[in-house]
């Protein structure tokens, strides 16, 4: 019985093998029967690059935002060290404290907080903190201008 079952195996392998030769080998072009497909790419964009444009550099911001003060308000010194923008509740890290939309810290109110970093109201004015990635970018141009 097993026998039978492997020779029944066998001659199905051999004749779809044998029909399989003879469809290529009666074909002009045996590459017509396959489908060709080929990649190519519009542009060979860096993937580590950011796709969005940078809209300033974040010192420009800094200076344009503190430039339409009336008074020359400072804000209190405070260190923002991370950005959490894309979940449900945007957080940031300043002084080693998590704050949200709405926290205060040091009388400065925060009231936005995305990708390009901190906006405070601060006495009246808003100021704009620059996310460590915003300052690292700016930075990394800064040095790539100057080697040119």
């Amino acid at each position: 019985m097993k026998k039978d079952i492997c020779n029944i195996r066998f001659i199905t392998t051999v004749l779809l093998l044998t029909s399989l030769f003879a469809v290529f080998s009666y074909a002009e072009d045996a590459s017509s029967l396959i489908p060709q497909i080929s990649y190519a790419p519009q542009s060979s964009r860096d993937p580590f690059k950011d796709f969005l444009p940078v809209k300033r550099d974040a010192e420009e911001q800094v200076g344009a935002i503190r430039g339409q003060a009336e008074a020359a308000v400072q804000l209190p010194a405070m260190k923002l060290q991370g950005v959490i923008w894309e979940g449900r509740i945007p957080q940031a890290i300043i002084d080693n404290g998590v704050f949200t939309v709405g926290d205060k810290i040091n009388e400065a109110e925060i009231k936005s907080i995305d990708r390009e970093g901190l906006t405070l109201l601060y006495k009246g004015q808003v100021f704009l903190l620059p996310s460590p990635a915003r300052v690292l970018e700016a930075e990394s141009l800064k040095k790539q201008g100057g080697e040119k």
